[in-house]
């Protein structure tokens, strides 16, 4: 779900910055799958954007997905998870 929602956000071609909310939403899929799988569930997805960003040559895009507000919902859901 991870992998599916940063590639949705990054479909739309048109756009200068990835779309927020499905970026959002691949930061909370991050944040579960480390919940349920470990580092495991950060690693698998940050790897396969890696190449799929590598491949389709769109670094200038990745910095401008919303790291503030994507570590905000990760945390949110990872920091409970460990009490």
């Amino acid at each position: 779900m991870a992998i599916w929602s940063f590639a949705r956000a990054f479909s739309f071609p048109d756009r200068q910055a990835p779309h927020a909310g499905w970026a959002c939403l691949g930061f909370l899929a991050c944040a579960l799958g480390v919940l349920t799988k470990g580092l495991i569930g950060v690693a698998l997805p940050a790897l396969v954007m890696l190449a799929w960003v590598s491949w389709t040559r769109q670094w200038r895009r990745v910095w401008r997905l919303p790291w503030v507000r994507g570590l905000v919902v990760f945390l949110g859901w990872r920091c409970p998870g460990s009490w």
